[in-house]
Protein backbone atom coordinates (compact mmCIF):
# COMPACT_ATOMS: atom_id res chain seq x y z
CA UNK A 1 0.00 0.00 0.00
CA UNK A 2 2.82 2.23 0.57
CA UNK A 3 4.39 1.68 -2.82
CA UNK A 4 1.27 3.02 -4.33
CA UNK A 5 1.16 6.04 -2.09
CA UNK A 6 5.19 6.82 -2.89
CA UNK A 7 3.73 6.00 -6.31
CA UNK A 8 0.92 8.75 -6.35
CA UNK A 9 3.29 11.61 -4.72
CA UNK A 10 5.74 10.92 -7.03
CA UNK A 11 3.91 11.54 -9.76
CA UNK A 12 2.35 14.83 -7.87
CA UNK A 13 6.00 15.95 -7.48
CA UNK A 14 6.98 14.96 -11.01
CA UNK A 15 4.04 17.21 -12.22
CA UNK A 16 4.77 19.66 -9.92
CA UNK A 17 7.92 20.40 -11.78
CA UNK A 18 7.22 20.16 -15.09
CA UNK A 19 10.35 21.78 -16.55
CA UNK A 20 13.07 19.89 -14.77
CA UNK A 21 10.55 16.74 -15.41
CA UNK A 22 10.73 17.45 -19.07
CA UNK A 23 14.75 17.84 -19.24
CA UNK A 24 15.15 15.09 -17.70
CA UNK A 25 12.93 12.73 -19.71
CA UNK A 26 14.57 14.49 -22.87
CA UNK A 27 18.09 13.60 -20.92
CA UNK A 28 17.01 9.77 -20.77
CA UNK A 29 15.28 9.27 -23.77
CA UNK A 30 18.03 10.77 -25.97
CA UNK A 31 20.55 8.54 -23.58
CA UNK A 32 18.84 5.23 -24.04
CA UNK A 33 17.21 5.60 -27.37
CA UNK A 34 20.88 5.96 -28.73
CA UNK A 35 22.39 3.07 -27.35
CA UNK A 36 19.35 1.10 -27.77
CA UNK A 37 19.89 2.25 -31.89
CA UNK A 38 23.53 1.24 -31.48
CA UNK A 39 23.37 -1.97 -29.95
CA UNK A 40 20.56 -3.38 -32.03
CA UNK A 41 22.08 -2.64 -35.02
CA UNK A 42 25.51 -4.24 -33.54
CA UNK A 43 23.07 -7.49 -32.75
CA UNK A 44 22.23 -7.94 -35.95
CA UNK A 45 25.44 -6.76 -38.00
CA UNK A 46 28.33 -8.03 -35.82
CA UNK A 47 27.11 -10.93 -32.82
CA UNK A 48 24.15 -12.66 -34.50
CA UNK A 49 25.69 -15.66 -36.22
CA UNK A 50 24.54 -15.92 -40.10
CA UNK A 51 20.89 -17.22 -40.49
CA UNK A 52 22.25 -19.66 -43.09
CA UNK A 53 23.35 -23.86 -42.50
CA UNK A 54 27.34 -24.42 -41.97
CA UNK A 55 27.74 -20.57 -41.66
CA UNK A 56 31.70 -20.99 -41.02
CA UNK A 57 31.81 -22.49 -45.05
CA UNK A 58 30.70 -19.18 -46.53
CA UNK A 59 33.24 -17.15 -48.35
CA UNK A 60 32.87 -13.70 -50.14
CA UNK A 61 35.14 -14.24 -52.94
CA UNK A 62 36.82 -11.24 -54.33
CA UNK A 63 38.68 -10.34 -58.03
CA UNK A 64 41.53 -7.99 -57.03
CA UNK A 65 43.56 -5.45 -58.94
CA UNK A 66 47.04 -4.83 -57.34
CA UNK A 67 45.71 -6.69 -53.92
CA UNK A 68 42.79 -4.63 -53.91
CA UNK A 69 39.36 -6.42 -53.55
CA UNK A 70 37.30 -5.73 -56.89
CA UNK A 71 33.86 -6.97 -57.90
CA UNK A 72 34.20 -10.06 -60.48
CA UNK A 73 32.85 -10.16 -64.47
CA UNK A 74 30.94 -12.97 -65.55
CA UNK A 75 33.42 -14.80 -67.28
CA UNK A 76 35.33 -14.68 -64.16
CA UNK A 77 32.68 -16.12 -62.25
CA UNK A 78 32.49 -19.09 -64.67
CA UNK A 79 36.20 -19.86 -64.79
CA UNK A 80 36.07 -20.21 -60.70
CA UNK A 81 33.18 -22.80 -61.00
CA UNK A 82 34.48 -24.32 -63.43
CA UNK A 83 38.15 -24.39 -62.24
CA UNK A 84 37.30 -24.80 -58.43
CA UNK A 85 38.58 -27.86 -56.50
CA UNK A 86 37.75 -26.72 -52.86
CA UNK A 87 34.29 -25.01 -53.24
CA UNK A 88 30.91 -26.79 -53.42
CA UNK A 89 29.15 -24.16 -55.17
CA UNK A 90 29.51 -20.43 -56.33
CA UNK A 91 27.12 -18.09 -56.68
CA UNK A 92 27.10 -14.83 -58.25
CA UNK A 93 24.84 -11.53 -57.71
CA UNK A 94 24.51 -7.62 -58.26
CA UNK A 95 22.09 -5.19 -56.67
CA UNK A 96 20.44 -3.35 -58.59
CA UNK A 97 16.10 -1.56 -58.36
CA UNK A 98 13.52 -2.07 -60.62
CA UNK A 99 9.96 -0.21 -61.69
CA UNK A 100 7.36 -2.45 -60.70
CA UNK A 101 4.05 -1.87 -62.45
CA UNK A 102 0.92 -3.93 -63.36
CA UNK A 103 0.02 -4.77 -59.67
CA UNK A 104 -1.19 -2.18 -58.09
CA UNK A 105 0.50 1.16 -57.77
CA UNK A 106 4.21 1.50 -59.46
CA UNK A 107 6.69 1.49 -57.56
CA UNK A 108 10.50 1.15 -57.43
CA UNK A 109 12.22 -1.24 -55.11
CA UNK A 110 15.08 -2.45 -54.40
CA UNK A 111 16.02 -5.88 -56.75
CA UNK A 112 18.99 -8.69 -56.93
CA UNK A 113 19.71 -10.62 -59.95
CA UNK A 114 21.43 -13.76 -58.75
CA UNK A 115 23.02 -17.02 -60.20
CA UNK A 116 20.61 -20.12 -60.26
CA UNK A 117 22.79 -21.69 -57.29
CA UNK A 118 22.77 -18.75 -54.69
CA UNK A 119 19.27 -20.18 -52.82
CA UNK A 120 20.51 -23.93 -53.02
CA UNK A 121 24.41 -22.77 -51.89
CA UNK A 122 23.01 -20.56 -49.15
CA UNK A 123 20.80 -23.44 -47.69
CA UNK A 124 17.48 -21.67 -47.79
CA UNK A 125 14.32 -23.12 -49.21
CA UNK A 126 11.04 -21.01 -49.73
CA UNK A 127 8.24 -20.05 -47.25
CA UNK A 128 6.29 -20.61 -50.40
CA UNK A 129 6.12 -21.79 -54.14
CA UNK A 130 9.23 -22.48 -55.79
CA UNK A 131 12.23 -20.41 -55.85
CA UNK A 132 13.15 -20.39 -59.39
CA UNK A 133 15.73 -18.67 -61.23
CA UNK A 134 14.86 -19.57 -64.71
CA UNK A 135 14.36 -16.73 -66.82
CA UNK A 136 11.80 -14.57 -66.50
CA UNK A 137 10.61 -15.31 -62.82
CA UNK A 138 10.86 -12.89 -59.39
CA UNK A 139 10.98 -13.88 -55.77
CA UNK A 140 9.85 -11.88 -53.22
CA UNK A 141 11.06 -10.97 -49.72
CA UNK A 142 8.51 -12.12 -46.54
CA UNK A 143 8.10 -8.36 -45.88
CA UNK A 144 7.45 -7.18 -49.69
CA UNK A 145 4.80 -9.59 -50.04
CA UNK A 146 3.05 -8.90 -47.00
CA UNK A 147 3.41 -5.42 -48.65
CA UNK A 148 2.62 -5.85 -51.47
CA UNK A 149 -0.09 -8.35 -51.38
CA UNK A 150 -1.40 -8.95 -47.80
CA UNK A 151 0.61 -12.20 -47.29
CA UNK A 152 -1.91 -14.00 -49.99
CA UNK A 153 -0.91 -17.53 -51.07
CA UNK A 154 -2.88 -16.82 -54.50
CA UNK A 155 -0.41 -14.18 -55.28
CA UNK A 156 2.16 -17.05 -56.46
CA UNK A 157 1.95 -17.24 -60.46
CA UNK A 158 0.81 -14.09 -60.96
CA UNK A 159 2.58 -11.70 -63.46
CA UNK A 160 4.47 -8.78 -62.86
CA UNK A 161 5.76 -6.36 -64.63
CA UNK A 162 9.58 -5.22 -63.79
CA UNK A 163 10.83 -1.95 -66.03
CA UNK A 164 8.19 -3.48 -68.53
CA UNK A 165 9.16 -7.00 -68.82
CA UNK A 166 7.01 -9.27 -67.70
CA UNK A 167 7.84 -12.12 -64.89
CA UNK A 168 6.23 -14.71 -62.75
CA UNK A 169 5.47 -14.77 -59.19
CA UNK A 170 7.49 -17.91 -58.32
CA UNK A 171 8.06 -17.66 -54.83
CA UNK A 172 8.58 -15.78 -51.22
CA UNK A 173 11.53 -16.05 -48.55
CA UNK A 174 11.00 -17.04 -45.40
CA UNK A 175 10.40 -14.57 -42.98
CA UNK A 176 13.79 -14.44 -40.97
CA UNK A 177 15.95 -14.70 -44.51
CA UNK A 178 18.74 -11.96 -44.58
CA UNK A 179 20.68 -11.56 -48.02
CA UNK A 180 23.78 -12.01 -47.42
CA UNK A 181 25.15 -8.37 -48.12
CA UNK A 182 27.63 -5.70 -46.29
CA UNK A 183 25.29 -3.71 -43.96
CA UNK A 184 27.05 -0.38 -45.48
CA UNK A 185 26.74 -1.23 -48.85
CA UNK A 186 23.31 -1.59 -50.07
CA UNK A 187 19.72 -2.08 -48.38
CA UNK A 188 17.82 -5.63 -48.12
CA UNK A 189 16.46 -6.49 -51.55
CA UNK A 190 12.48 -6.32 -51.85
CA UNK A 191 12.58 -8.65 -55.13
CA UNK A 192 15.20 -11.63 -56.42
CA UNK A 193 15.81 -11.86 -60.50
CA UNK A 194 17.47 -14.20 -62.88
CA UNK A 195 21.00 -12.64 -62.86
CA UNK A 196 21.71 -11.41 -66.60
CA UNK A 197 24.84 -12.26 -67.85
CA UNK A 198 27.28 -9.80 -69.25
CA UNK A 199 30.33 -11.48 -71.51
CA UNK A 200 32.51 -8.34 -70.95
CA UNK A 201 35.76 -9.86 -69.03
CA UNK A 202 36.57 -5.66 -68.10
CA UNK A 203 33.04 -5.39 -66.70
CA UNK A 204 33.34 -6.16 -62.54
CA UNK A 205 29.42 -6.10 -61.78
CA UNK A 206 29.36 -9.17 -59.56
CA UNK A 207 29.65 -10.52 -55.67
CA UNK A 208 30.53 -13.69 -55.54
CA UNK A 209 30.09 -16.22 -52.87
CA UNK A 210 30.78 -19.58 -52.17
CA UNK A 211 30.48 -22.44 -50.11
CA UNK A 212 33.36 -24.33 -48.93
CA UNK A 213 33.86 -28.54 -49.33
CA UNK A 214 33.69 -30.02 -46.22
CA UNK A 215 37.06 -30.21 -44.02
CA UNK A 216 38.72 -27.02 -46.51
CA UNK A 217 40.22 -24.08 -44.60
CA UNK A 218 40.41 -20.85 -45.68
CA UNK A 219 43.99 -20.80 -46.77
CA UNK A 220 43.29 -24.04 -48.71
CA UNK A 221 40.75 -22.01 -50.33
CA UNK A 222 43.10 -18.80 -50.78
CA UNK A 223 45.98 -21.31 -52.54
CA UNK A 224 43.02 -22.72 -55.00
CA UNK A 225 41.87 -19.57 -55.55
CA UNK A 226 45.52 -18.55 -56.42
CA UNK A 227 46.20 -21.41 -59.07
CA UNK A 228 42.99 -20.91 -60.47
CA UNK A 229 44.51 -17.01 -61.46
CA UNK A 230 48.12 -18.17 -62.18
CA UNK A 231 46.46 -21.03 -65.06
CA UNK A 232 44.38 -18.53 -66.41
CA UNK A 233 47.48 -15.87 -66.90
CA UNK A 234 49.50 -18.64 -68.45
CA UNK A 235 46.90 -19.64 -71.03
CA UNK A 236 45.94 -15.94 -72.21
CA UNK A 237 47.57 -13.00 -70.18
CA UNK A 238 45.03 -10.81 -72.30
CA UNK A 239 42.15 -12.92 -70.49
CA UNK A 240 43.92 -12.55 -66.45
CA UNK A 241 45.78 -9.14 -66.63
CA UNK A 242 47.10 -10.00 -63.71
CA UNK A 243 44.34 -10.07 -61.87
CA UNK A 244 44.02 -12.76 -58.94
CA UNK A 245 41.13 -13.75 -56.39
CA UNK A 246 40.32 -13.25 -52.35
CA UNK A 247 38.65 -15.27 -50.21
CA UNK A 248 37.14 -13.77 -47.04
CA UNK A 249 35.17 -15.13 -44.59
CA UNK A 250 31.51 -14.44 -45.51
CA UNK A 251 30.83 -13.39 -41.89
CA UNK A 252 33.75 -11.24 -41.36
CA UNK A 253 32.87 -9.91 -45.23
CA UNK A 254 29.26 -9.15 -44.01
CA UNK A 255 30.04 -7.15 -40.37
CA UNK A 256 32.69 -4.66 -42.87
CA UNK A 257 32.22 -1.59 -40.77
CA UNK A 258 31.96 -3.29 -37.43
CA UNK A 259 34.46 -1.67 -35.95
CA UNK A 260 32.93 1.77 -36.74
CA UNK A 261 30.00 0.22 -34.89
CA UNK A 262 32.08 -0.37 -31.65
CA UNK A 263 33.09 2.75 -32.10
CA UNK A 264 29.70 4.36 -32.23
CA UNK A 265 28.92 1.70 -29.12
CA UNK A 266 31.69 3.51 -26.95
CA UNK A 267 30.18 6.92 -27.94
CA UNK A 268 26.97 5.94 -26.98
CA UNK A 269 27.84 4.73 -23.44
CA UNK A 270 29.27 8.12 -22.47
CA UNK A 271 26.34 9.99 -24.35
CA UNK A 272 24.00 7.69 -21.83
CA UNK A 273 26.45 8.17 -18.61
CA UNK A 274 26.22 12.26 -19.56
CA UNK A 275 22.64 12.05 -19.48
CA UNK A 276 22.83 10.19 -16.73
CA UNK A 277 25.01 13.01 -15.14
CA UNK A 278 22.47 15.73 -16.39
CA UNK A 279 19.24 13.91 -14.88
CA UNK A 280 21.19 13.44 -11.36
CA UNK A 281 22.46 16.91 -11.63
CA UNK A 282 18.72 18.17 -11.93
CA UNK A 283 17.26 15.48 -9.11
CA UNK A 284 19.75 17.04 -6.96
CA UNK A 285 18.98 20.86 -7.81
CA UNK A 286 14.96 19.62 -6.87
CA UNK A 287 15.96 17.70 -3.68
CA UNK A 288 17.74 21.58 -2.53
CA UNK A 289 14.76 22.78 -3.14
CA UNK A 290 12.88 20.62 -1.00
CA UNK A 291 14.76 20.61 2.01
CA UNK A 292 12.03 22.61 4.18
CA UNK A 293 9.53 19.51 2.83
CA UNK A 294 12.41 17.17 4.26
CA UNK A 295 12.65 18.76 7.61
CA UNK A 296 9.07 18.70 7.85
CA UNK A 297 8.45 15.04 6.87
CA UNK A 298 11.85 14.18 9.36
CA UNK A 299 10.09 15.76 12.05
CA UNK A 300 6.77 14.19 11.41
CA UNK A 301 8.50 10.88 12.23
CA UNK A 302 9.50 10.01 8.76
CA UNK A 303 12.85 7.80 9.12
CA UNK A 304 16.09 8.35 6.38
CA UNK A 305 14.70 4.87 5.04
CA UNK A 306 10.95 6.06 4.29
CA UNK A 307 12.69 9.21 2.30
CA UNK A 308 14.92 7.15 1.04
CA UNK A 309 12.32 4.85 -0.33
CA UNK A 310 10.41 7.76 -1.52
CA UNK A 311 13.25 9.53 -3.72
CA UNK A 312 13.82 5.77 -5.20
CA UNK A 313 10.48 5.28 -6.52
CA UNK A 314 10.64 9.39 -7.91
CA UNK A 315 13.68 8.59 -9.66
CA UNK A 316 12.13 4.70 -11.06
CA UNK A 317 9.27 6.40 -12.26
CA UNK A 318 11.09 8.89 -14.30
CA UNK A 319 13.86 6.31 -15.70
CA UNK A 320 10.46 4.32 -16.50
CA UNK A 321 8.96 6.91 -18.30
CA UNK A 322 12.60 7.76 -19.78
Amino acid sequence: MSVLQDLRYALRVLRGSPGVTAAALAALALGIGTNTAIFSLMDAVVLRPLPYPHPDRLMSVYATDKGRANNTSWPMFRDWQEQTRVFERLAAYNDDSANLTGSGEPLRVRSAGISPEMFSMLGISPLVGALDSRTQTVALSYGFWMQRFGGDRQALGRTLILDGQPHTLAGVLPKDFRFPIQYSMMEEPELYLPLVPNPDRGWHYLRVIGRLKPGVTVAQARTDMDLISAAIGRSDPKLNRGEGAMVIPLSKDMSAGGETLAAFGVAVVFVLLIACANVSNLLLSQAVRRQREIAIRSALGASRGRLLKQFLVESLVLSILG
